[in-house]
């Protein structure tokens, strides 16, 4: 099971550069029964990066999301009580969003694919989140 930071997603569907590895990562679990989770926070952040013109999507927001989620066969993961639980005992990240994202990681056991340095600065510190970077 993978999941995708944001800026991943965005990249891994607009045929953008990741490292060879996480495409084909990427690739292989969206076409899987094991997949890809879209942390929900995700939808948020894009859409405000792309409300505030600081990413071009070239179509509606709506439209995106539904032919993202196809792209790379994913499913949603909500912010449950768990996750948020995790998030908010998360003392080593800034970001609320990107604390979410970890979270999801860590409750649904999965592989986070990302190039955020902070993120990767964690994994490496001996904490308990697998990361593969983009």
């Amino acid at each position: 099971m993978l999941v995708l930071d944001s800026h991943v997603w965005v990249k891994f569907v607009a045929g953008a550069s990741l490292s060879k590895r996480a495409r084909r990562t990427i690739e292989r679990a969206a076409g899987a029964e094991r997949g890809v989770l879209i942390p929900a926070i995700s939808l948020w952040e894009i859409a405000r990066l792309a409300q505030d013109g600081r990413l071009k999507l070239g179509e509606r927001l709506e439209r995106w999301f539904d032919a993202a989620l196809a792209t790379v066969s994913g499913d949603l993961a909500a912010i449950t009580p768990e996750i948020a639980i995790i998030a908010a005992g998360l003392r080593c990240h800034g970001d609320p969003a990107d604390r979410l994202i970890i979270a999801t990681a860590l409750a649904s056991d999965a592989v986070l694919v990302t190039r955020d340095a902070a993120i990767l600065e964690l994994a490496s510190s001996g904490k308990e989140l697998r990361v593969l970077e983009a």
